[in-house]
């Protein structure tokens, strides 16, 4: 049994897919509790950067970018 190939912009037809989840709780195994206020870039599937959501920088073209409430929320890379 093979896995499937990973997914690339090609297969959602060359859209590339960008999601800002903003103001999160996030548990990254770094220390023993959750990072609050946080916000997520994942671009095409894959995490860009974790940043504090009041230092978010530049976040680049806007158009296409899918900007998530998440407040309330709790983020875990890889599951």
């Amino acid at each position: 049994m093979t896995s499937p190939p990973p997914r690339s912009p090609e297969s959602f037809g060359g859209l590339r897919t960008r999601v800002l989840y903003r103001d999160a709780a996030i548990a990254d195994a770094r220390g023993p509790s959750l990072r609050i206020g946080v916000s997520v870039l994942v671009e095409d599937g894959t995490i860009a950067w974790i940043r504090p959501s009041d230092g978010e920088e530049d976040l680049g073209q806007r158009e296409g970018l899918m900007i998530i409430d998440a407040a309330g929320a709790t983020i875990v890379p890889g599951m």
